[in-house]
């Protein structure tokens, strides 16, 4: 069983980076960008973050959605891994947090 399942079973979220196993955005590899991103390119979204800010995003989303739990989304979700434009780093953005999204020309 994988280190984030065991956390997710006992109750809590993984911190950002799980000291047994690495999991999390800046370490696992599974949250490595893909070469190829998804074709329609920046889309600005409408979002709120796990702070209860909301803004406008510009992000580029790759090819990847997960399900899971972790430091910011404590309950379980479906998260799009996008690079933020303004940050240049990969970020999960929970679905349920995404109020409106527009794809933009390049």
């Amino acid at each position: 069983m994988a280190c984030s399942t065991q956390l997710q079973l006992a109750g809590s979220a993984y911190p950002r980076t799980c000291e047994d196993c690495g999991l999390g955005p800046c370490k696992n590899p599974r949250f490595q960008a893909p070469a190829q991103v998804m074709p329609s390119g920046l889309v600005e979204i409408d979002y709120t973050n796990w702070r209860d800010e909301r803004r406008t995003r510009i992000i580029r989303p790759n090819s990847c959605l997960v399900f899971e739990a972790n430091y910011w989304h404590p309950k379980i979700c479906w998260q799009m891994l996008a690079i933020d434009k303004r940050t240049g780093e990969l970020r999960q953005f929970a679905l349920k947090d995404v109020h409106s999204w527009k794809e933009l020309s390049e």
